[in-house]
This record gives C-alpha cells, structure tokens and sequence, in this order.
C-alpha cells in the first residue's frame, strides 16, 4: 500500500509538470526558499523548536514545491514531515497544488495530498489542504495569516519594517490513527503571534508565542498516553525569504 500511495503521487506530480512545461520553455526557470520559522525557545512541557521552510522552482505557469515542517518537545520529535507538490497558477492570487506528504514523526505514513494556496481579500494567506493516507483517513489542514505592519524602518538603516503576523492552524481527520496519536473529527487549533523585524526580506528575526490544543478524541489519546491535551510556546529565530 505504501509504494501505490508513492508511485500514485511521483506520477500525479510528474505528469503533470513534464508536458506542460516543455510547451512553455521560453519562459525563465526561477527558484525562491522562504523559511517561515526556524526558532528555538520553552514552552510548558519543556523546550521547544520548530521549522517551516519552502522551497519552490518552475516558471509562471508550472511550479515544484518542496517543504518541510516540524516540532521538537523536550528533545523528542512531536511532528516532523516532508511535502512534494506540483503547483500552477489557477487564478489571480492562487494556486492548485497536488502530490505527496511523508510523516516522519510521530510515526511514519504516506498521504496523498491537494490544495489550495493563495491570497484572499485583504491579503490573508491561505493554505488549505486535503490528505488521504495510507491507511485510508481523509484529513483536512487549514492555515492562514496576515502581515500586519506596525512600524517602517526603526533604526533608520533602510530596513523594510516591524510586523506583527497572527496566524492560525486546524487539522482534522475522518478516522482515529491511534499509532499517530490523532483522533477522528478536530485533531488540534494552533493559534500563535509572530512579531519580527525585517532588516531585509532575507534577514528577520522574531519572537513568537503560541499555543497548541488537542480536541476530542485526540485529546483522549493524548491524556491515555499521560501527555499534555494543551501547549504554550515561547520562541525566537529567524525568518528568511531569498
């Protein structure tokens, strides 16, 4: 089942990107890495790091998308996965995205992944996402967050400015994978804060607080297994876009 799930997903992305990009191979082949965390702090079940970093290549109409995401409590990693996608442009302001997400943490699965990802009124970002994995659970992932400017140039060095980002995460799933430690219905929110300064888009460090809560049945895994139903963190790092 896991190699169906893996081959389904390299020839849903390939498929799709070889043909379409060799009709359009006047146009530039552009890359870009946005890491949207990478930070380090404590939280209330002990330290705490997290990372979210993107990297993407193609041209205007076709795009290869590669991301990685993840968290470490108290020296254990709680989440830790890896994505490949095709993307292309759908409308203004959005894409479609389609491929493969691999867990590595807290066990491993394979998932079937499409989505959306954009900007909608008012520039909120969105991503939202639907999995089926391998063992057959349809999941859902809703993320989204503004760019809230406070302040330009602070320090009069030419810096693009201080921001504050709220942002918020919801999972979902149709079915309990107790060996993943989610339940059916809401899995977990993750609303959080980011502030940073941004002495260039490459360079901006931050300070974040966010919090973490496992609803229903994950919930009810989480307190059989004598783990925290709810977080609380505090981190700084670096966020980078080049």
């Amino acid at each position: 089942m896991t190699r169906l799930v893996t081959g389904l997903a390299i020839i849903t992305a390939v498929s799709g990107l070889v043909q379409p990009i060799s009709a359009a191979e006047q146009q530039p082949i552009v890359y870009s890495v946005r890491v949207e965390k990478f930070g380090f702090g404590t939280s209330d079940a002990g330290a705490f790091a997290d990372w979210d970093a993107t990297f993407r290549i193609g041209n205007d109409d076709h795009r290869f998308v590669l991301r990685t995401e993840g968290e470490r409590v108290k020296s254990k990693f709680e989440e830790a996965e890896l994505t490949a996608l095709y993307e292309r442009p759908l409308w203004e302001f959005w894409n479609v995205q389609a491929g493969w997400r691999r867990d590595f943490k807290p066990r491993n699965r394979n998932h079937l992944a499409f989505g959306f990802q954009g900007l909608s009124p008012n520039f909120f970002e969105v991503e939202t996402t639907g999995y089926l994995s391998e063992k057959g659970a349809l999941g859902g992932r809703f993320k989204g967050s503004i760019d809230l400017l406070i302040a330009r140039d602070l320090f009069g060095t030419g810096g693009i400015g201080l921001f504050a980002e709220p942002w918020v995460e919801v999972n979902v799933s149709s079915k309990a994978d107790r060996e993943m430690g989610v339940g059916s219905g809401i899995v977990n929110v993750k609303p959080a804060l980011q502030i940073r300064y941004e002495f260039e888009r490459w360079f901006a460090p931050y300070v974040e607080v966010g919090w973490e809560r496992k609803l229903g049945q994950t919930a009810r895994f989480a307190r059989d297994e004598r783990e925290r139903e709810s977080n609380i963190h505090w981190v700084v790092g670096i966020r980078s876009w080049f």
